[in-house]
């Protein structure tokens, strides 16, 4: 690939400091067993095979951003109705407390 596609294909530093805070600010608050288990699904789900259709990779990267500027969207404060996210996460998926 000639130096100035690369150039133009390589992420916004901005964006990719925002996707690592974004990251960060969802994994703190689990515990070492959970931050592996989770590292271990996104080494199954990783394709070992380099990708070589830069227009895939162009929206997977642009589908990506628009993913994490909807997740930084979302209110970070819970309702007032009482329930945790405990709570949440026992009645949707049977979880111990």
């Amino acid at each position: 690939m000639p130096s100035d596609q690369a150039a133009e294909s390589a992420p916004d530093p901005g964006a990719f400091t925002r996707i690592l805070r974004s990251v960060e600010d969802s994994i703190v608050h689990l515990s070492d067993a959970e931050k592996l288990e989770l590292i271990g699904r996104i080494a199954q789900s990783v394709s070992i095979t380099k990708p070589d259709d830069p227009e895939r990779i162009r929206r997977q990267y642009e589908n990506r951003i628009r993913l994490i500027e909807q997740m930084e969207a979302l209110p970070s404060v819970s309702n007032d109705d009482g329930f945790s996210n405990r709570d949440h996460d026992k009645v949707l998926y049977s979880t111990p407390s």
